[in-house]
């Protein structure tokens, strides 16, 4: 008997860098999904350090891949956020931040206006918990 069952986000993976065994590609698990590290300039510009995790992804939902150039941005403010494919991503604290392992400090912007006219995209979300079954 087989057991198809459709990918599903995993939010409990939310943060983590993966990679299927056997394969060169690694996916960065945001809000869920997984989504490609286009290359190794993006991951090196995104996090620090760079913790791979290997398993199996075949039940993990896929999401869009990172743009080229992905980074962390800071307003004067310090308010923080990921950006990619055109869009900026609150990171609304700093467990997020660390679970995220976002390289800091996050790139300035030469000026707010700039920062506040970038899309906002949904907030980074921190890693779920999973409840036992008991």
């Amino acid at each position: 008997m087989s057991n198809s069952t459709s990918p599903l986000p995993r939010p409990d993976l939310n943060g983590l860098i993966v990679q299927q065994p056997g394969n060169a590609a690694q996916y960065l698990v945001f809000n869920g999904l997984a989504c490609h590290i286009p290359d190794p300039p993006t991951e090196q510009a995104l996090f620090a350090p760079i913790n791979v995790n290997q398993m199996d992804l075949s039940g993990v939902a896929r999401g869009p891949e990172l743009s080229r150039g992905s980074l962390v941005i800071v307003r004067s403010d310090g308010y923080q956020s990921f950006f990619t494919n055109g869009v900026a991503h609150h990171i609304p604290n700093p467990s997020v931040l660390q679970q995220y392992s976002f390289r800091q400090p996050a790139h300035a912007l030469p000026n707010d206006d700039l920062f506040n006219a970038i899309p906002r995209g949904v907030d980074v979300a921190a890693r779920a918990s999973i409840p036992q079954l008991v």
